[in-house]
C-alpha cells in the first residue's frame, strides 16, 4: 500500500481525474475517466467512483477531495457556492460531505451584484495560487475563461468570457465554416486576430474571416488561427487595460499557447503556470486542513 496524504479528484462535466497525492503534493499515481456527469447519474456516482479508485493503488481508508462539477445542484452532492470575496481557506472549510461516503467536495463561487457571476473548479487551482501570490490577476483560459481577481491573500472579484463558446459558434456558421478547419498554430494569422481585435468592434471584426480570404488578404488556411485572434483577443483587450500586475496564466495544453502568445502581442508580460498542477496543489491543502495542518 502506497503511503500517501489522501485522493484528489478533479470531477467535471466531461471527464474526470484523479491523485494519489503523497504529502508534498506530488502524485504517487493517477486515473482518468471520460464519463459526464448525465453517465454518472445514470450509472451511479458511487460506481464511476469506485472505477475511478480501480486505477488507482489501494489507499484504504484515505481521506478523499473533489471539486468541479460534481458539487453542482445537478451533480451527485451540491456544495453550495460561498460569496465573494473569500479567502482559500474558506473555501476549504465549506467542503460537504457525501452523504453515505467519505468523499468531501469544494463549492464554487458565486458573485453578486449588476454582473452576477459563478465559478466552480477554477477555485480549487486558486486556492494554491493565492496562497503563494497573495496579490495577482489570474487569467484561466477555457470554454469560460475566468478572470480572477486576488487581493491581500483573498480572491476579491472576477470575470467570466464566454470565448471558447463564441469560438465554437462562429466556426458552425454558414459563412465561417468551410474557412475555419482546424490547422496547426499560425502566428502571423494569429497575431493579425489579436491586434484587430484592440482596434474594431467584435462584430465587424468577425466578418473580416471571411473578407479577407475572399479578397485575397489572407489564406484559408489562416483563418482558423485568424478567427481564434479575434476571440481570444477581444477577452484580453477588456481585461488587460488596467489589470493589477504581476498576471498569471493558468494553463494547458492547447490553450496555454496562444494566450501566452496574445500576451506577448500585447505587451504584457505573464507568468504561466500548469493548470493540472494548479488544481492538485490546491487539493493537497484541501487535504491537508482536514489532517489539521493548513487552517
Amino acid at each position: 500500500m502506497v503511503s500517501a496524504l489522501g485522493i484528489g479528484i478533479d470531477w467535471g462535466s466531461s471527464n474526470i481525474r484523479a491523485w494519489l497525492l503523497r504529502k508534498d503534493g506530488t502524485p504517487a499515481a493517477q486515473g482518468r475517466l471520460a464519463v459526464g456527469l448525465g453517465e454518472a447519474r445514470t450509472r451511479g456516482f458511487a460506481q464511476v467512483l469506485q472505477e475511478l479508485l480501480a486505477a488507482l493503488p489501494p489507499a484504504d481508508n484515505l481521506p478523499m477531495i473533489a471539486c468541479g462539477m460534481v458539487g453542482a445542484r445537478d451533480g451527485w452532492h451540491e456544495a453550495p457556492y460561498l460569496p465573494c470575496p473569500v479567502e482559500p481557506a474558506g473555501i476549504v472549510r465549506a467542503a460537504r460531505t457525501v452523504p453515505g461516503s467519505t468523499l468531501k467536495i469544494l463549492p464554487g463561487i458565486i458573485q453578486q451584484g449588476p454582473l452576477p457571476d459563478v465559478m466552480r473548479g477554477e477555485e480549487t487551482q486558486l486556492i494554491s495560487m493565492i496562497a503563494q501570490m497573495r496579490d495577482a490577476t489570474f487569467c484561466i483560459p477555457g470554454t469560460h475563461s475566468k478572470w480572477v481577481q486576488a487581493e491581500s491573500g483573498r480572491l476579491t472579484a472576477f470575470r467570466t468570457y464566454a470565448t471558447g463558446d463564441l469560438f465554437a459558434a462562429a466556426r458552425k456558421s454558414a459563412v465561417f465554416a468551410a474557412l475555419t478547419q482546424e490547422a496547426p498554430f499560425d502566428a502571423s494569422a494569429f497575431r493579425e486576430g489579436v491586434e484587430l481585435s484592440a482596434i474594431v468592434p467584435l462584430a465587424r471584426a468577425l466578418f473580416q474571416t471571411r473578407s479577407r480570404v475572399v479578397t485575397g488578404n489572407m489564406r484559408p488556411e489562416q483563418a482558423y488561427w485568424f478567427l481564434s485572434g479575434l476571440t481570444i483577443g477581444a477577452e484580453l483587450r477588456w481585461e488587460l487595460e488596467g489589470a493589477a500586475e504581476p498576471l498569471v496564466l493558468l494553463a494547458e495544453g492547447k490553450l496555454r499557447e496562444p494566450y501566452e502568445f496574445a500576451f506577448g502581442v500585447l505587451r504584457r508580460p505573464v507568468t504561466c503556470v500548469s493548470s493540472e498542477d494548479a488544481t492538485r496543489a490546491g487539493l493537497t491543502l484541501a487535504l491537508q486542513h482536514q489532517a489539521g495542518a493548513f487552517a
